[in-house]
């Protein structure tokens, strides 16, 4: 919901709220795209040593942290700010797709995986379709213009609480995360390798 959310809002803010060109806006969220290649690569790698519970819980923390960066966004803000503020919610986003979807699969038996498959992408678009409809009914409900002097001007007050919206979903899932049990995903961890014991040696008589 967050993420999907995120993307239809920020686009919306550029072009509506800070007069972007439809290329500036978009050449200015793709960097969202970098953050989530980059931070597959890093969580593929940490993931079997770490386990899914406190990589998602990293990025569940992190990313409403730059959702409220976003939401201090002005006329002034420079837009490498807000670029790398998008990479950093690409990198942190993928610390949260990558190990629930692997996790979801752990105890799954293969006869099962299509209608699991078919479950979990469901669930997913469904909460992409709700992001987006909660947040741009946070932006129609708010409004996005507002009248001063006579002039319709941008309400970027609107995009940030859309934006704070976002932030508050993501941080009622974390309770979900907190749940997760790294043992139950075992099966798709490295094995850890016993610790070694202590020889004793023989006792001279």
């Amino acid at each position: 919901m967050t993420f999907l959310g995120s993307l239809y809002v920020f686009p919306l803010m550029l072009q509506d709220g800070l007069g972007y060109s439809p290329l500036a806006a978009g050449l200015s969220t793709f960097p969202e795209a970098f953050g989530v290649m980059l931070g597959a690569q890093v969580v593929g790698r940490l993931y079997p040593h770490i386990g899914p519970r406190r990589i998602m819980a990293g990025g569940i923390l992190v990313v409403p942290v730059l959702l409220v960066l976003l939401a201090q966004t002005g006329m002034q803000t420079n837009p490498w700010l807000m670029r790398v503020e998008m990479f950093g919610l690409g990198f942190f986003m993928a610390n949260i797709f990558i190990p629930n979807q692997t996790a979801a699969f752990a105890t799954i038996p293969a006869a099962s995986t299509g209608r699991g498959s078919t479950l979990y992408n469901a669930i997913r678009q469904i909460g992409s379709a709700l992001g987006v409809a909660v947040m741009g009914t946070v932006l129609a409900v708010v409004g996005t213009t507002r009248h001063s002097s006579g002039r319709v001007r941008a309400n970027l007050g609107a995009y940030h609480t859309a934006f704070y919206v976002g932030a508050g979903l993501l941080i009622c899932g974390l309770a979900l995360v907190l749940s997760i049990r790294d043992r139950d995903a075992a099966s798709t961890m490295a094995p850890r390798r016993p610790e070694p014991t202590a020889e004793l040696e023989p006792v001279n008589s």
